[in-house]
């Protein structure tokens, strides 16, 4: 996953293997976020990873999130 920030002053490019995206990750951004945790969440999160990591090895460079504001800032993400 690539994820490319460009704001006034800072231009940012962070690149994360999907080997570093795991379900505990996956569960602590959503404890971050006051989303209720349960057991189903653990099921759920493993095979929307696993999913995840498939299509974007089917689909490269597909692009998830494309975001061009009217200050000139842009934010992509690319699978």
């Amino acid at each position: 996953m690539k994820i490319f920030i460009k704001a006034k002053g800072l231009r940012l490019f962070l690149y994360i293997p999907y080997f570093l995206i795991t379900k505990r990750l996956f569960k602590h951004v959503l404890i971050k976020s006051n989303f209720e945790v349960n057991v189903q969440l653990d099921e759920i999160s493993s095979l929307f990873l696993k999913e995840l990591k498939a299509f974007a090895k089917k689909n490269r460079r597909f692009v998830l999130l494309d975001v061009h504001s009217k200050d000139n800032e842009k934010v992509k993400i690319v699978l």
